[in-house]
């Protein structure tokens, strides 16, 4: 990271980001239009960041997305959540919250 008037830049872009982008937003951090691509195309919800949300799930999305659980930051697909109201068939039951 480098210094840039009130802001913070990345000097070079490493593969792994630690969660950046979910403690700095767009008035600490500056990024070249060439780094926003290569986040875009690494599945970052940029356009989220740019609006001022930070990416708190996973470091790469925000929390409003309609899609936590659809990737993994390695392309994996995973369980999509399922909404309260497909429940409402007697067919299906919820799975029981685990006893604290």
């Amino acid at each position: 990271m480098r210094s840039v008037g009130d802001r913070f830049a990345f000097k070079t872009m490493l593969p792994q980001l630690s969660h950046v982008f979910s403690y700095l937003g767009p008035t600490e951090l500056v990024l070249s239009a060439e780094q926003e691509a290569e986040l875009v195309r690494r599945g970052y919800e940029m356009d989220k960041w740019n609006a001022g949300e930070l990416l708190t799930v996973n470091g790469m999305m925000a929390a409003s997305s309609d899609e936590p659980f659809r990737f993994s930051p390695l392309g994996i697909r995973r369980l999509v959540a399922v909404p309260p109201e497909a429940f409402e068939d007697e067919e299906i039951e919820p799975i029981p919250p685990r006893p604290t």
